[in-house]
Formats: structure tokens, sequence, C-alpha cells
């Protein structure tokens, strides 16, 4: 679908594209709306293949979040879930993916769990491509989990995510530190014991604060 600009111009310096061109003035469109709503029945059933072409100009817009919205991710499929964790988390800045982890994709992870126990293959891997970002996977998944209770389930599944990934040591010792602050919690001893391993060349106090609370 195309959107034509209202006074027919663009200017040439500054648009590179659909997006820039819309990103501002994207929502005031009915079409646009339409667009977004059938895109998420799209996403809804979803199995493979290239994602709607208007759905991969959502991370350029100002308006991303309300984009997103339309779609309903609450009813993607695992598998919509995966490409557009790995389009948008690798196209966002890590304030923005951290907003898309924490309100998209950590409500999905959860429901997951809870209603079969275990977390569907496709969303495993979402979780994965999701720590592209690392400082917005911990405060998008961990931190949120722990804040409103993390079951021992959901510790062991996404414990086995991170037990898989390479911790860049700063991130490594600012999450120890904000783990040692937290309440006392299994969720909290089990990640911050997935955490320490990483660390090669963290100041001493760092450990040593971490291990003296946990």
């Amino acid at each position: 679908f195309f959107f034509q600009a209202e006074d027919g111009i663009r200017d040439a310096q500054e648009s590179r594209g659909l997006g820039d061109v819309y990103k501002r003035q994207i929502l005031k469109d009915p079409k646009v709306v339409d667009v977004y709503t059938d895109i998420g029945r799209v996403l809804k059933n979803y199995v493979s293949g290239k994602l709607p072409r208007a759905f991969k100009v959502v991370p350029i817009m100002d308006d991303w979040e309300k984009l997103l919205s339309l779609t309903k991710p609450e009813e993607w499929s695992p598998q919509a879930m995966h490409e557009a964790t790995k389009m948008i988390v690798s196209s966002l800045n890590a304030y923005k993916s951290k907003i898309f982890i924490e309100k998209i994709l950590l409500p999905a992870v959860k429901k997951d769990i809870q209603s079969h126990k275990k977390l569907n293959f496709h969303l495993y891997f979402a979780l994965k491509k999701a720590f592209f970002k690392a400082s917005a996977w911990f405060k998008g998944i961990i931190f949120p989990l722990l804040k409103d209770g993390c079951t021992l389930k959901e510790a062991s599944i996404i414990g086995s995510v991170l037990m898989k990934m390479s911790i860049p040591m700063v991130d490594s010792a600012v999450v120890l530190m904000k783990l040692a602050d937290m309440t006392y919690s299994a969720g909290a001893v089990s990640y911050t014991h997935l955490t320490l391993p990483t660390i090669y060349s963290v100041q001493i106090s760092v450990v040593a604060v971490s291990l003296k609370k946990k």
C-alpha cells in the first residue's frame, strides 16, 4: 500500500523513504488503521514466509507502539512473535527495544508457560533473538519478572535461555548489582547464579556484594 503526500511534494534531503515522510501523520489516515488491523489478522495465523511490507516499516515510525497495538500482538502466532522480535529488536534502540520486550514479548512468554507448562519453540527462540540488546533484555524480561513474582517454571525456562547466551561484562556487573538490591526470592538467586559465571574481570566488590546478599 502507498501513501500520497498531501501537497504532492517530498523533501529530497530529509526523505529516506515511506516511513520518514509519514511517520508523524500515519495514524491520522483511517486507511492506515485498516491496513494494520488487517496485518494483525495475518500475524494471528502466520506460520512462515515474508512479513507484510507495511509491517516492516513499523520500527522507523514515531508511533510504532500504536501501530503495533493495532495488530493486536497478544493474538500473534508464536511464529509471528519470533519474526517480529527479530525484526524489531534489531532495528530499535535499547530503550525502545526494552519497551517491546517488556510489553509485547514477555506477556506472550508468560501466557504460554502458564497455559502449557512449557514454552513454545518459536517463543523460546524469540527470547534468544531479543538478547541482541542484552541490557534491554534484562530490563524487559528479568527485572519485571522478579518485580511481579517469578515462578520456578519461568525461572527455569528463561534461565535456560540465559545459560546459552554470552552476557557482556558491563551488563553482567550492572545486573548483579541490581539483583543484589532486590528482595530475596528463588528467582533472584537463580538469575544471580546464572549471571556470575559470565564475569571475568569485574571488580571484586561487585561479586562480593552479590554473594553476600544472595
